[in-house]
C-alpha cells in the first residue's frame, strides 16, 4: 500500500510533464496547412499555386522618390540607434552600389533586402537575401489567402548561418493603390527579416 501511495502522489507531477512533452510533439503541426508552390518557374514577382496564378509587380512604393521600401526603427534609451530596413522585390532589387544611408561592400545587382545602423559615416549594408533565391507557399485555410515569399541567400552570420528574408502577403481586394512604406510592417531578428504587407496583388489573377 506504501508503494501506491508513492506512485498516486507522483501522479500529478508526471501529469504536467507529459502535456508539455504533448504540446512540444503537436507545435510543428501549427504550420500544416502551409502549402509550398510547386511544379511552377516562379520569381520574386510571380507565381502559380494551385492554379491561381499571383502577379506582385504592383508592391512597388509609390512615388517616395525611393525605388524601395523603406523602414526605419528607433532601439535603445540612454544611446538610441536608428536601424534602416530595405526591400525591393521587383526587376534586381535593391541598388547595386548602395541604399539609403548605406553602401554594400561589393557592387552587385540582385539583392532583396537589406540593413544598417546609423552608428557611422556612410555605414556597410548588409544582406538580407536574393531575388532570384525564392521560394513561395501559401496558406488558403483561414478567410482571406496568404502568400508567402522566402528569399535565402543573405550574408552569412558567423555559424549561425546566412541571413534571409521573408515577405508575408495578405489578400486585401480594397488595396489596389501602390503602397506606401507604411503599408509595410516589420518584424526582425538576427538571421531574418520578415516584411508584412496586405494588397490586391495577393488575391490572385
Amino acid at each position: 500500500s506504501s508503494k501506491r501511495a508513492r506512485m498516486t502522489a507522483r501522479a500529478p507531477v508526471l501529469l504536467p510533464l507529459l502535456l508539455l512533452v504533448l504540446v512540444a510533439a503537436v507545435a510543428p503541426l501549427c504550420h500544416a496547412d502551409l502549402v509550398p508552390c510547386e511544379g511552377s518557374d516562379c520569381t520574386a514577382t510571380y507565381c502559380v499555386c494551385d492554379g491561381t496564378a499571383y502577379n506582385l509587380t504592383a508592391l512597388q512604393p509609390n512615388a517616395t522618390g525611393q525605388p524601395y521600401f523603406q523602414k526605419v526603427v528607433r532601439s535603445g534609451t540612454s544611446f538610441p540607434v536608428l536601424f534602416y530596413y530595405y526591400l525591393q522585390i521587383v526587376g534586381d532589387g535593391l541598388p547595386e552600389d548602395s541604399v539609403g544611408v548605406c553602401s554594400w561592400p561589393r557592387r552587385e545587382p540582385g539583392r532583396v533586402a537589406g540593413e544598417t545602423a546609423d552608428i557611422a559615416v556612410a555605414p556597410p549594408c548588409t544582406s538580407y537575401g536574393l531575388v532570384s533565391e525564392v521560394t513561395w507557399a501559401y496558406d488558403a485555410s483561414g478567410p482571406t489567402q496568404v502568400l508567402f515569399l522566402n528569399f535565402t541567400g543573405g550574408d552569412p552570420m558567423g555559424k549561425k548561418g546566412n541571413r534571409y528574408t521573408t515577405l508575408t502577403v495578405t489578400c486585401d481586394p480594397s488595396k489596389t493603390d501602390p503602397p506606401t512604406d507604411d503599408d509595410l510592417s516589420l518584424d526582425s531578428e538576427d538571421l531574418h527579416l520578415d516584411f508584412q504587407i496586405k494588397h490586391a496583388a495577393a488575391c490572385g489573377l
